[in-house]
């Protein structure tokens, strides 16, 4: 199974209501009942998200309008005109919870997300990198895949960034690592600024 790390997920009004969630070199997501851990099972839910092995971190994310699990992958199931290397499911509560793909969007390369709020929940923005693609910082409405920072221009090309990168927050600032760079970007204005 293993690409990514497991994802711990509550999710009120749901049976099971604590899960944990696995993302599969299959294309899978798994959705497992936390309580009942041991042995060999039945997921709660298996479902094919992604036509390609998902690989590199997930996140999981809850705001106004639902809970989401976003990861690098080429959704199936996208909504019309959507398609892309970044996929985003909703994780819909039930007795067992069901998954739909919310948007499916383009981070031009490999890497994996982030997500940030303003509280916890609002304002969700889902930030990436394209990885061994295009080398560039990539935001996303965490509701719809809508793209609110689409990489700047020349002075904000990060440099040679490895797959399966991660962005970082930090004091107000998202830091990407790229080949003996290291990138800050500040969140609001979306300035980059870099160090050797």
């Amino acid at each position: 199974m293993g690409g990514t790390g497991p994802i711990i997920l509550d999710l009120p009004g749901s049976t099971p209501s604590k899960l944990l969630i696995g993302l599969g070199k299959d294309g899978k997501i798994y959705l497992i009942d936390r309580s009942k851990l041991g042995g060999v099972g039945k997921p709660v839910v298996a479902a094919t998200v992604a036509k390609n092995a998902i690989i590199g971190g997930g996140a999981a994310y809850t705001t106004t309008k639902g809970t989401y699990v976003v990861f690098n992958g080429r959704g199936i199931h996208c909504p019309s005109g959507q398609s892309g290397d970044l996929t985003a499911v909703h994780i819909v509560p039930g007795s067992p919870p069901t998954v739909q793909t919310a948007w499916c969007a383009k981070q031009n390369g490999m890497g994996s997300p982030m997500v940030t709020t303003t509280d916890g929940h609002a304002e969700a923005i889902v930030w990436s990198v394209g990885g061994e693609g295009d080398n560039r910082l990539h935001g996303f409405d965490g509701d719809t895949g809508r793209i609110i920072y689409g990489g700047g221009g020349a002075g904000d090309l990060i440099g040679s960034v490895r797959r399966y990168q991660t962005p970082i927050l930090a004091g107000g600032r998202i830091f990407i690592a790229a080949d003996n760079t290291v990138k800050a970007f500040v969140r609001n204005s979306g300035q980059s600024r870099s160090r050797q």
